[in-house]
């Protein structure tokens, strides 16, 4: 038996990846089963939105970012949103036309959030339990795999971030070979964070001990300053361009926590322990996505479970220079055991599973 994957970005998720099998499995996933035939969106259980929240949580306490709520008044829009996701998975936008199936208002406005579609091919009907894991949704965001913006990472690492939303509406054919399921996480509202009294200095990705499930190595690493604390949008005067960025095998013997709560207060030499990694593809920017300030980088042989200092220097941040250092190693093992699920695909059965991501920014 074979699944089929490819793979898109914008700023939307699109996955073709295992999927559960038949509506026995959607009965642990819904309270009602949505019928996207019928345009009706189903009525998700409690328990899928929590799995949603407490991962989001989980990656946002590995960086000590304050947690989130969830906010059910948008449940709505963030169901319908999934709707119209599913309902046009080869036609996903974030602002839907009229003209699109299962169109609605509320689904219209819920598709300003972060959106995924998951499609799954089978060779032949299968009773095995398939249908993606909600938490692994989350994850694609943080990873934002061919999102050269990594824009859902920074939605979701904004520390201003309060509360949010999950939606998500499953479709199985009538033949059982294919599986559609479109998501939605409103991350945009009104309310923010009290940070006033926060020790937290800057957002690094990753950082402390990572689980590897948490991390596509050979993707982008990631790091922006909290500089005020009274909005995300003021965080803009920070400058990168005499950025240097080093990472190199630590020397600590151990590693915990994310030590992201001040920068370096007196300038040193570059540690010189060992030879650095190799660091490419660095940008950086000022756009008003999670803080209004992000670098970004790619490194080379990064090895799992060994530990690296990262150091980053000469950060303008209104008008004064600035030095930040973590270190970091990606734990071989996951530390949600419950969690087994990848956002790069997986099977078992002996079939063969392709991924296919569309993200929008």
């Amino acid at each position: 038996m074979k699944k089929l994957f490819f793979i898109f970005y914008l700023n939307i998720i699109f996955i073709f990846a295992p999927i559960q099998s038949l509506a026995e499995s959607l009965n642990d996933i819904y309270e009602i089963i949505p019928d996207v035939s019928q345009c009706y969106e189903g009525i998700l259980k409690q328990t899928e939105k929590d799995k949603a929240l407490n991962e989001l949580n989980r990656i946002r306490d590995l960086l000590n970012l304050p947690r989130v709520i969830y906010d059910s008044s948008s449940d709505n829009q963030t169901a319908q949103a999934s709707l119209i996701v599913a309902a046009n998975y080869n036609d996903v936008s974030h602002h839907p036309p009229s003209t699109h199936a299962c169109f609605s208002e509320d689904g219209a406005d819920g598709s300003s959030s972060n959106l995924y579609v998951s499609v799954t091919w089978r060779n032949e009907p299968s009773l095995q339990n398939d249908f993606p894991e909600t938490e692994a949704f989350i994850i694609g965001y943080l990873i934002d795999p061919g999102v050269e913006s990594v824009g859902h990472r920074r939605t979701i690492l904004d520390p201003f971030l309060a509360k949010v939303s999950f939606g998500r509406v499953d479709e199985v054919s009538q033949d059982q070979l294919r599986i559609i399921t479109g998501s939605a996480l409103k991350v945009h509202h009104l309310e923010k964070q009290d940070l006033s009294q926060s020790t937290l200095s800057f957002v690094p990705y990753p950082c402390g001990n990572f689980p590897i499930e948490l991390v596509d190595k050979d993707w982008y690493w990631s790091f922006s300053v909290l500089s005020r604390r009274e909005s995300t949008y003021y965080n803009y005067k920070v400058d990168f361009s005499q950025t240097a960025i080093r990472i190199a095998p630590s020397t600590a013997s151990s590693i915990s926590g994310c030590a992201n709560v001040e920068e370096v207060k007196n300038r040193r030499n570059w540690l010189r322990n060992e030879e650095p990694m190799l660091i490419s593809n660095v940008s950086f920017n000022t756009t008003s996505i999670g803080l209004s300030n992000h670098l970004q980088w790619k490194v080379a042989n990064i090895q799992i479970g060994k530990a690296y200092h990262v150091e980053i220097r000469d950060v303008l941040v209104e008008g004064q220079l600035k030095d930040y250092e973590y270190d970091v190693v990606i734990s071989g093992s996951t530390s949600n055991p419950s969690n087994n699920s990848s956002i790069e695909g997986g099977g078992s059965g002996g079939c063969f599973i392709s991924t296919f991501y569309k993200f929008k920014y």
